[in-house]
């Protein structure tokens, strides 16, 4: 079964007075990511289906929003800036296996927001697939600038709510096709 999950694997972000803001921060570290939704597992597989995902964007950069409010429909019919970008991104595939988000950029509400410390952390929102019975992160939504973390062992964290997602998706499909070949092209070169 395929589920789609807004995971918050959150980084604190550490922003001293005076300092310039982040302009990169860790979103999955190489291996399992442990979270109180589950354990997800980063792995080459994991990597190699979200880079192909990354690929298809074609160099559209990510959003980060704030506490994830523009993947909720009723938190944006209740603010009119629920939807609005408070910072963007390229992604970072990091020889170390880990995946990083780069040249950040923030707007004046986002720069605002963390230099006065009302939101803390940085949280991806990511749809993952269950494999095995591992969870496994498969392509990246978005990041939000989060106050809550919620994830133990602190600084990835994850906060979520399910989504059904068929399993026969032809975008799920596509993507891990693309990962399974990746994936053997590899080992064929080695």
């Amino acid at each position: 079964m395929v589920t789609v999950l807004s995971g918050v694997m959150s980084t604190a972000l550490e922003v001293a007075e005076g300092s310039p803001l982040p302009t990169e921060f860790l979103i999955f570290a190489p291996g399992v990511n442990k979270t109180a939704k589950g354990d997800f597992d980063y792995d080459e597989t994991a990597r190699a289906t979200m880079l192909a995902a990354a690929q298809q964007r074609g160099g559209v950069r990510y959003m980060c929003d704030l506490e994830h409010d523009s993947l909720h429909p009723e938190r944006r019919a209740q603010r009119a800036d629920a939807g609005d970008a408070r910072g963007w991104f390229s992604l970072d595939f990091r020889p170390d296996g880990s995946l990083w988000a780069v040249n950040v950029e923030w707007t004046p509400d986002g720069a605002r927001r963390l230099r006065e410390k009302t939101q803390a952390y940085i949280s991806p929102a990511f749809k993952h697939v269950i494999d095995d019975g591992k969870l496994h992160p498969l392509e990246l939504v978005n990041a939000a600038l989060c106050a809550v973390p919620a994830m133990h062992d602190a600084p990835a964290l994850v906060a979520a709510s399910r989504l059904d997602f068929h399993p026969r998706s032809a975008r799920v499909v596509a993507a891990l096709k693309r990962a399974a070949s990746i994936i053997s092209h590899r080992k064929e070169s080695r």
